[in-house]
């Protein structure tokens, strides 16, 4: 006898038959490229090896006469109050005609005072410090109007109510 399906069955009607359920295939999407393969001719390309690239890391000297350039910190204070005066000093670069750019910047790190001054110390005005918060100041050195490859000098301030 057959079943519907077109299978075989045993005398058995109504009763379950054993049948394999068919293999999902992908559907006709598109295939991959075929590989390239050297024939027998040519041989593939070599790569030379190479030593690694040497590593230079930039090592930054100051020049002799920065030595002493660095901020005083036994006079200055890190911890500060809203709306009050603030000095700051640091230690002069050993040379002749040697100026300082001075910046202050608020909260925000936004430049709010800026100047060119020969002396090594500095008052802000209580103004620039309106609210609580870090601000931050910095002290580059110039000489005869050239900057002098000292870098920065900074610290941080902290404001409180």
């Amino acid at each position: 006898m057959r079943n519907p399906n077109s299978n075989a069955t045993s005398g058995n009607v109504g009763q379950p038959t054993s049948q394999t359920a068919p293999i999902p295939t992908r559907g006709g999407g598109p295939t991959l490229p075929p590989t390239w393969t050297p024939s027998s001719g040519s041989s593939a390309a070599t790569t030379p090896s190479v030593a690694p690239p040497t590593l230079v890391i930039p090592t930054f000297e100051r020049p002799a006469i920065c030595d002493s350039f660095t901020p005083d910190y036994e006079r200055n204070i890190d911890q500060h109050f809203v709306n009050t005066d603030l000095t700051i000093y640091w230690f002069p670069v050993t040379a002749e005609g040697v100026t300082y750019t001075v910046e202050l910047y608020d909260v925000a790190g936004v430049v709010v005072f800026s100047t060119e001054i020969p002396e090594t110390q500095i008052t802000f005005t209580g103004d620039y410090f309106p609210t609580r918060g870090t601000y931050y100041w910095a002290v580059r050195a110039k000489q005869n109007g050239a900057v002098i490859d000292c870098g920065a000098i900074d610290n941080e301030v902290f404001v409180n109510g």
